[in-house]
């Protein structure tokens, strides 16, 4: 038998939980250590115990650029909000835009009204489409879009948005 077979085999006969849905499943309490998993499991329920471990298990393994760093060091001690916008492949892939769609402006619109009595320095636009956030946001007179993090350098949004007050985010994990 191929491995690809043997492996098909072993799941058949091991015991599976399927999360379903985006909430917390306390089923995952009654699984077996050898038990096949599949889900996506974005609650931060199922970590809780965890968290430490998980924290120092996801640390940015490379120096931001100098560009992101000019902005890290301008917000320091600010209250800035990072605004998150995820459009690439759940725009223009057929099956990411059915499972996840995409957040709408005004979903945008109503977050961004949550911080209107509040004083913040700066709002920090991140996003892998920032031409499409210019052309459809109302923006604040305060803000920044982050436009060179591309690629393989997109990671340092997410290092952006931790050195953030706040976040409004994007449907996305």
């Amino acid at each position: 038998l191929s491995l690809i077979q043997r492996i098909k085999r072993k799941i058949k006969r091991a015991s599976c939980f399927y999360e379903h849905g985006l909430n917390y499943n306390s089923g995952i309490d009654a699984v077996s250590s050898e038990c096949y998993i599949s889900g996506y499991f974005q609650s931060y329920k199922y970590f809780g115990s965890d968290k430490d471990l998980v924290m120092d298990n996801f640390q940015f393994k490379q120096n931001p650029s100098t560009k992101t760093l000019e902005l890290i060091n301008t917000l320091a001690g600010k209250n800035c909000v990072a605004v998150h916008v995820r459009r690439g492949d759940y725009v223009t892939n057929v099956q990411n835009l059915t499972t996840h769609g995409v957040c709408s402006i005004d979903y945008y619109q109503k977050a961004l009204t949550y911080f209107k009595n509040e004083e913040i320095d700066e709002y920090i636009f991140l996003s892998d489409d920032p031409s499409w956030v210019k052309s459809n946001l109302e923006l604040p007179s305060n803000s920044i879009i982050v436009d060179w993090n591309i690629n393989e350098d997109s990671w340092q949004d997410m290092y952006i948005m931790t050195r953030c007050s706040h976040a409004i985010i994007a449907n996305s994990s």
